[in-house]
């Protein structure tokens, strides 16, 4: 089974080997000590690369700048790059020398997901979202970058990664980069990604639970309807040893339809509010699910308001923390207007 979700050069799957390609781990490097790269070194090249990075911070001001090359980093001036911070004034940049994730982080720990087609004829594109703890409390809401970035070499692709950073802080030990891959014309390969759990509703309750085995990076799909009926304040919520935790533990960032706002100090992580009639909610959301760390969450929602191509649906980039230590290994997907249908589900994929 493979998933085709985010972009055309992503994919799961749920098992390794035959076709279609799955993604595949190429390389991670985990800090043992603070410092200021994360190098992957040099990796099999694949001709679609995923990476997820985790970044804690050890002190002072970090800044991690995102640069590629084939066997040995390119520090020249290759790069360009456009993006916003928490919705802001667009910014680009050309003849850079790294991809930017625009601001700096004082404290609290980053995650990013990023993906990259990497033809070796063509320049690299690759879609970057950052996110930014804060403090360790769930009254400060967390920041954002979203970027779209490109490396302008056409002569081959990229089989290393770095991130390295600019500012006076630094990585502290646990900091981790990891790459993975597929190329477009090869089946096999082991999927580094394992289905974890699922549920789907009963079609009599406004929330659904799926417990699921933790892992350290991980991904959430999840469908939901409410037959015809109105929902409203939609949202995760989180727990361990399969208790859900409905307290003022989680705080938030989102942009519906482009427009930014922020909640802190709440009981669930909200995709959004309002209540059209005949809701339909689609979510893909990635998860860093580390002990004593916040749990960081980065969702994307497309929310049917309406029937029919007369009406357009909304859309949510949300980004949430859950700052409870334990890792999760139960999500809860609620709304506090209608019940889910049976149509309704929620399936949970990961890997350490």
């Amino acid at each position: 089974m493979s998933l085709n979700l985010i972009n055309p050069f992503l994919k799961f799957g749920s098992g390794g080997g035959g076709d279609p390609s799955y993604y595949e781990e190429l390389d991670r490097v985990t800090l043992g000590s603070a410092g200021d790269s994360l190098d992957s070194g040099v990796f099999t090249a694949k001709d679609n690369i995923m990476f997820f990075a985790h970044i804690i911070n050890s002190d002072g001001q970090i800044r991690p700048l995102l640069r590629v090359g084939n066997s040995t980093i390119d520090t020249g001036a290759n790069y360009s790059w456009s993006g916003h911070q928490n919705g802001g004034s667009n910014q680009s940049e050309v003849n850079q020398t790294s991809i930017s994730p625009i601001n700096h982080q004082d404290s609290g720990e980053l995650f990013a997901v990023g993906y990259f087609s990497n033809t070796s004829d063509q320049e690299k594109l690759g879609r970057i979202f950052w996110q930014y703890s804060g403090a360790a409390n769930a009254s400060t809401a967390p920041d954002r970058s979203e970027l779209a970035g490109k490396w302008d070499i056409t002569s081959n692709q990229f089989d290393r990664m770095e991130l390295v950073n600019d500012k006076a802080g630094d990585f502290s030990a646990g900091s981790e980069l990891v790459v993975l891959g597929y190329d477009n014309d090869s089946g096999g390969g082991d999927s580094v990604f394992a289905e974890l759990g699922t549920a789907t509703a009963s079609g009599s309750a406004e929330t659904l639970d799926c417990a699921f085995t933790a892992k350290k990076y991980t991904m959430i799909q999840g469908f939901a309807s409410t037959g015809g009926n109105s929902m409203d304040n939609m949202g995760w919520r989180l727990g361990d040893g399969g208790s859900i935790d409905s307290g003022n533990n989680y705080a938030r960032r989102v942009a519906h339809n482009g427009s930014e706002s922020t909640s802190a100090s709440q009981n669930y992580i909200r995709f959004g509010g309002g209540s059209p009639a005949d809701n339909q909610l689609s979510v893909l959301t990635f998860m860093i699910n580390t002990d004593s760390q916040e749990k960081l969450l980065f969702n994307q929602v497309n929310r049917n308001r309406n029937t029919g191509a007369s009406t357009a649906p909304d859309r949510f980039i949300n980004i949430g923390k859950w700052v409870e230590n334990n890792e999760s290994n139960i999500i809860q997907l609620r709304n506090d207007d209608n019940n889910w249908t049976t149509d309704t589900f929620v399936k949970v994929w990961g890997f350490d």
